[in-house]
C-alpha cells in the first residue's frame, strides 16, 4: 500500500472508545490546569482576606463549573462521547481559565 493514499488519515483516526495516546496526555494537562486555576482562586480568596457572599458564590459557581468539566472530560476519554465534543473541552477550559482570572481580579480588588 502506497503511504500517499487519499485514505491514510482516515485509517489513523480513531473509532468511539479508542483514544490516541496524545489525545490522553492532552486532556490531562488541561484537566490538571483547569483543576489549579480553580483551585488557586479558591485560595487566593482566603489569602487576600475578601471573604463576602458574593466571592464565596463566585468560587462555588467555579468549582460547580470545573466539575462538569472534569466529568465531560472523563467521560470523553472513556470513550462515551463523540469525537467532536474534543472542541468543546478546549472551550470550556478557555472560559474557565479566563473566568478565573476575572474572579481572581475581583477578588483581590484591582
Amino acid at each position: 500500500m502506497a503511504s500517499n493514499s487519499p485514505y491514510a488519515d482516515l485509517v489513523d483516526r480513531p473509532l468511539f472508545g479508542e483514544t490516541r495516546s496524545r489525545d490522553r496526555i492532552s486532556f490531562m494537562i488541561i484537566t490538571a490546569v483547569t483543576t489549579v486555576f480553580v483551585l488557586a482562586t479558591f485560595v487566593g480568596m482566603f489569602l487576600f482576606k475578601h471573604i463576602s457572599v458574593t466571592h464565596i458564590f463566585l468560587n462555588i459557581c467555579l468549582i460547580l463549573l470545573l466539575g462538569s468539566h472534569l466529568c465531560l472530560a472523563f467521560w470523553y476519554r472513556s470513550g462515551e462521547l463523540e469525537p467532536r465534543f474534543r472542541n468543546m473541552l478546549f472551550f470550556n477550559t478557555a472560559i474557565i481559565i479566563l473566568l478565573c482570572i476575572c474572579a481572581n481580579l475581583i477578588i483581590s480588588g484591582k
